[in-house]
């Protein structure tokens, strides 16, 4: 099944079941498409993390942000309207490719409310966090379900920074 009808069946159940202001969480995954030769990737993500404290705070979205390099993962907690439609603007963000949805459920409350947008990434520092998820030492998100990208973020939410001087592993 095509991932994108997938995403949208998901939404029109939750909507058929749920008022529009029902919190839920979304996560999915994409492959990252940004370009390394214009501006450093540390400074890219301050940027995307800056958009998205900025956007998510006015909309009343928290969540994280996991980073290894090849792979963004992401959580988003919020009602259901507003978070569909940051899922739909990040799908058509050209630093994503590949966007994958993972799941979209409805919470009784937020794993993340402190977040307008944690972030973790894959260093050195965070190996240990990182090895019970991996798959032959990489990191594969699309092996991983939702529940154990949860608690990968709930695991790495201690030591959410802005991203580091240092670079993040390569896949």
């Amino acid at each position: 099944m095509d991932i994108h009808v997938c995403a949208d069946q998901v939404r029109a159940r939750l909507l058929t079941r749920n008022k529009p202001l029902s919190l839920v969480r979304l996560i999915y995954f994409s492959e990252c498409r940004m370009e390394r030769k214009n501006s450093p990737v540390l400074q890219q993500l301050n940027e995307i993390l800056d958009a998205s404290e900025r956007n998510n705070a006015a909309n009343a979205i928290t969540g994280a942000l996991i980073f290894d390099a090849k792979w963004f993962v992401q959580l988003l907690e919020g009602t259901l309207d507003d978070v569909w439609a940051t899922y739909k603007r990040i799908e058509m963000d050209p630093r994503h490719d590949n966007v994958r949805f993972v799941e979209m459920v409805t919470v009784p409350s937020r794993r993340f409310g402190d977040w307008c947008m944690g972030y973790g990434e894959r260093a050195a520092r965070h190996e240990a966090v990182f090895a019970p998820y991996l798959y032959e030492g990489r990191f594969v998100p699309a092996n991983m379900s939702g529940g154990m990208i949860l608690s990968m973020m709930l695991d790495l939410s201690s030591s959410f920074v802005r991203p580091s001087s240092m670079e993040p592993l390569a896949a």
